[in-house]
């Protein structure tokens, strides 16, 4: 398996250090198990460990227990808890960023509007001053 630096590195040797988590699986366990057995003779190591990856919820309830239950030796590569809880915070600091947008959008419409209904008053206005100007004039 190929390790941040660019290694081919045996799975017994990943850590959670030199692990590199492939896209799109950020939001997964990924862990080493194995049943650790070896030769009674010879003492050399029969099991060989493999790198299983599991879903976050289901890992922390059942399956992390059920492991260590069975005898499984349990490394845990990638922890999805501190992604999960930074695409949190990213994301509400997006929805916050998007509400003072719409916030600003909507203040800046409420100005246009009375900008515009603030001139088309005083025009009004205007208006009728000439209006009454001339009928003063007129009448004199």
């Amino acid at each position: 398996m190929i390790t941040k630096d660019g290694r081919n590195t045996p799975i017994e040797q990943l850590t959670a250090d030199n692990y590199i988590v492939p896209a799109g699986e950020e939001k997964q366990f990924h862990c080493v198990i194995e049943v650790r057995q070896h030769d009674p003779k010879t003492g050399a190591r029969i099991s060989r460990p493999r790198l299983q990856k599991f879903g976050a919820k289901i890992f922390e309830r059942i399956v992390r227990d059920d492991l260590m239950k069975q005898g499984y030796e349990v490394t845990i590569l990638h922890d999805p808890r501190a992604y999960i809880a930074e695409q949190a915070k990213k994301r509400a600091e997006d929805a916050k960023a998007a509400a003072e947008a719409a916030k600003k959008a909507e203040q800046e419409r409420f100005d246009a509007a009375v900008a515009a209904a603030v001139e088309k008053a005083l025009a009004a206005q205007k208006k009728a001053e000439k209006k009454g100007k001339k009928e003063k004039d007129e009448n004199a």
